[in-house]
């Protein structure tokens, strides 16, 4: 099983449940722990809104979502799981 493409974290964040700026955090702390080794599952990127505003976000790859699930609680690691697996069965099509 492969995720060819990044899943970004408002994307992640919707599936959860949670404020994407409570997520940006979270992500961004568990950026700041990882030898620089790991760090590369994760690019900080932006999206802009159609006001032109434009917030933070990052581009997650397959270790990347993976070790973000880990800090969740249950029910949260259980809804990520199956938004990476609904996403995994729709870009296999």
């Amino acid at each position: 099983m492969n995720i060819a493409t990044k899943l970004n974290s408002v994307e992640l964040a919707d599936a959860i449940g949670v404020r994407h700026d409570n997520l940006m955090t979270d992500i961004t702390k568990l950026v700041g722990e990882l030898d620089v080794t790991f760090q590369s599952s994760f690019t900080l990127t932006s999206y802009s809104l159609d006001d032109g505003r434009s917030f933070p976000m990052y581009l997650l790859d397959q270790d990347g979502i993976m070790c973000v699930i880990g800090g969740y609680d249950a029910n949260s690691r259980m809804l990520m799981i199956k938004y990476v697996f609904s996403f995994i069965v729709t870009t296999e099509l």
